[in-house]
């Protein structure tokens, strides 16, 4: 069964696209001193608003659908907009664009190639997105305890929006189950090694980037216009993705405006180690990276409510903390900042309430890879096992990261050496070497995930 097509006249939240702006000399006009600087460039050019189309990506009796998957060049300029019958200001014409099959592969390539964007039907099975429909309601129930449905919902339920639009980059929503299941579908990972030309299983690294959410009645169906071109890595081409989901009835969401995940991945070894080390603080303190300057540059989206000194200017509002290692996700309120202090000599999980920079200051890439689930890891910092090489830390680790964490004692093709183990990493060895978490797949479809751990000492009497 699939999603009910919406009135025509009801509002609804999609991409709007300058068709071909990425080929005809638009790209460059814009981007002329900025590019590779990480920055975002917004236009007010009339004549390039006058091209724009917004896509009309509801589902049709001839061409019903329950998930979309948008894609476009990085060089192409957008913006998301509310599409209101009779509204003022921009409201550009509506356009009803193909909806490719995945697997026609040769069309949709081509198609992107010459418009600057692509959109692919039905990416995931009507299993997954009630799947992510109730992982979004439980994430949601956690901030706002009492939410019966996703019917219930409201703006008032979710974060603001710094933009004032559907972007929630806030309250650690970015990190909840519903992103990350749908981040970590097998579907999602494969297209984008399509969109690069990539053998499948391709080390990539993804954005931890925003949910983009609208409501029934959301407060931003206004007529602003915001198109922008997001960073672009000089002589490289960028893809942005968006995953939008279609409820099939009122209770799982079908009243909407959107229901999405933004999404962004790019080859690993794009990714720069501050870049890394700043995606793996983001899974962390639950911040929301920035699209393809979070790839590539590490940049990540201010949290305007928890952005401040520990456990000050949130006032009573609750905060999704990521699920760590042995550290299910959760709601809670931010610390007193009287309790700062002693709450982040306690426990790994207390380090949450530090901003991504602060993080990165006090920990090593190691030793926040200790702390995450093999599939986040995985997620952001894939290294082949037969590529993995030790990374000398000349810091003693943390009180509390006493083990190396292993999730799969099989011995692999091409491992190293020997079978995979623990050491407790002693606070008397002042320097020990770290093999960073590896993800190839295991024969389940799982990420099989190999640590090894060797202090220096061992090394020198192996004669390393």
């Amino acid at each position: 069964m699939y999603a009910q097509p919406r009135c025509r006249d009801e509002g609804f939240r999609s991409l709007v696209v300058v068709p071909r702006s990425h080929c005809d000399g638009t790209f460059e006009r814009l981007g002329a001193g900025l590019r590779g600087k990480g920055k975002r460039i917004g236009t007010k050019d009339r004549d390039i608003a006058d091209r724009a189309v917004h896509l009309d990506l509801r589902p049709k009796p001839s061409m019903p659908h329950h998930s979309l998957f948008v894609a476009w060049d990085s060089r192409v300029v957008h913006q998301g907009h509310t599409h209101v019958a009779g509204s003022k200001g921009f409201n550009p014409p509506l356009h009803s664009p193909k909806f490719f099959p995945p697997g026609d592969r040769a069309s949709w390539k081509k198609s992107l190639s010459e418009e600057g964007y692509v959109v692919l039907a039905d990416v995931l099975s009507q299993e997954d997105v009630q799947e992510a429909l109730r992982l979004l309601l439980q994430d949601l129930q956690l901030l706002v305890p009492g939410l019966a449905s996703l019917a219930e919902v409201r703006e008032q339920h979710l974060p603001p929006s710094a933009g004032a639009n559907d972007l929630r980059t806030g309250r650690g929503l970015c990190h909840g189950a519903f992103a990350w299941f749908l981040r970590c579908r097998p579907q999602i990972a494969r297209l984008f090694e399509q969109l690069f030309d990539l053998p499948e299983g391709a080390p990539m690294t993804g954005s931890v980037d925003v949910v983009a959410l609208a409501p029934p009645d959301s407060a931003f169906r206004s007529g602003r216009q915001w198109l922008h071109l997001d960073y672009c890595p000089p002589r490289k081409v960028m893809w942005q993705g968006c995953l939008q989901l279609f409820p099939q009835d009122l209770k799982s969401g079908s009243g909407w405006d959107r229901i999405g995940l933004m999404i962004c991945k790019a080859p690993a070894h794009w990714t720069t180690p501050r870049a890394q080390h700043a995606l793996l603080s983001c899974c962390i303190t639950g911040t929301a990276s920035r699209a393809t300057a979070g790839v590539t540059r590490g940049k990540w989206h201010q949290d305007v409510e928890f952005d401040s000194p520990i456990g000050a200017g949130a006032g009573n509002s609750r905060r999704l903390l990521p699920e760590l290692i042995d550290v299910p996700l959760r709601a809670e309120v931010a610390a007193p900042a009287a309790s700062a202090a002693g709450l982040l000599s306690q426990s790994p999980a207390s380090l949450q309430w530090l901003t991504p920079q602060q993080l990165m200051q006090r920990y090593s890439p190691e030793e926040l890879r200790q702390l995450l689930p093999l599939g986040v890891v995985s997620y952001i910092s894939p290294v082949p096992v037969r590529q993995a090489r030790p990374t000398k830390v000349k810091r003693e680790s943390p009180a509390w990261l006493k083990t190396a964490l292993v999730s799969d004692s099989q011995q692999s093709e091409g491992s190293l050496g020997k079978r995979c183990h623990t050491s407790p990493l002693h606070a008397e060895v002042p320097e020990y070497y770290v093999f960073p978490h590896a993800a190839p797949l295991g024969p389940n479809g799982q990420p099989r995930v190999f640590v090894i751990v060797d202090h220096l000492a061992s090394k020198k009497s192996e004669g390393a």
